[in-house]
């Protein structure tokens, strides 16, 4: 780091990534962009994947810096592996983030679902089950099972 003519305040360095880096990192990216694109309702959007390219910059960087710091890179640019860094390190929170999401999604029986079991007998036969998913009013019955099952209803199926 360089300081300025009086030695008293640090100028700062700004790295671009080398060409390498750029184009994998915009290649990711470019694949987030199509998938948010891809989605009809922009209800579903969430915002939080528009945000990520930001989040791999900056780790990126630090890995570089990392490296510079045990000498095994310089800090003439972000380079390749250290994009690639901190894109695997992106993918899996957002892996984690999901399996999260979907525990959360599958452990949570909700308002509707928990109305429409409190009708329900502690216990009934197959016959009722396909009778609701034939009116509609529970179209899916593998969720449906699981539900009966976790709210310690006996089934019979």
């Amino acid at each position: 780091m360089s300081l300025d003519d009086k030695g008293t305040t640090a100028n700062p360095r700004i790295l671009t990534m080398s060409d390498d880096a750029e184009e994998y990192f915009y290649e990711w990216y470019n694949g987030i962009i199509d998938a948010v694109n891809a989605i009809e309702d922009d209800a579903n959007v969430e915002s939080r994947k528009m945000k990520l390219n930001g989040h791999v910059a900056r780790l990126a960087l630090l890995f570089q810096v990392m490296k510079w710091a045990t000498d095994s890179g310089d800090m003439q640019y972000i380079e390749w592996d250290s994009v690639e860094s901190a894109i695997r390190m992106i993918d899996y929170y957002e892996e984690t983030y999901r399996r999260i999401q979907e525990t959360i999604v599958i452990n949570s029986i909700g308002e509707t679902k928990e109305a429409w079991l409190s009708l329900l007998e502690n216990r009934f036969l197959s016959g009722m089950l396909l009778l609701l998913v034939e009116k509609s009013i529970c179209p899916d019955v593998p969720s449906i099972m699981r539900l009966t099952n976790c709210a310690g209803f006996s089934t019979l199926l």
